[in-house]
């Protein structure tokens, strides 16, 4: 096998990849697409499990929130931004690919 690698033309280097290979190059980008969806879909079961059985405290954070920045300063409705941030890092932490709590924690 070796010998017929090395004694090949450098013409023969530049023709075409064939048609199988093509296809093949195909087929992993489009399992590679795949694998990304899945992984978001995973991520969105987190997201749907941490929100299922913590909604009422998110809730309550932003009606403590909007409650003190209207009876103190409005300054404190720059702490909204923070709740996406930290309830995206509790679901990816503390809950599974299928949006069960893990056990191990």
């Amino acid at each position: 096998m070796a010998d017929w690698w090395f004694s090949r033309k450098t013409s023969d280097l530049r023709t075409p990849l064939p048609r199988s290979f093509r296809v093949t190059l195909k087929t992993t980008k489009l399992l590679e697409l795949a694998s990304d969806a899945t992984k978001a879909t995973n991520q969105m079961e987190q997201l749907k499990g941490l929100w299922r059985d913590t909604w009422w405290l998110w809730c309550g954070f932003v009606a403590v929130v909007l409650a003190v920045s209207v009876l103190q300063s409005f300054f404190f409705l720059l702490t909204l931004p923070a709740l996406p941030v930290s309830f995206c890092y509790f679901a990816l932490i503390r809950y599974d690919d299928e949006g069960n709590e893990k056990a191990d924690l």
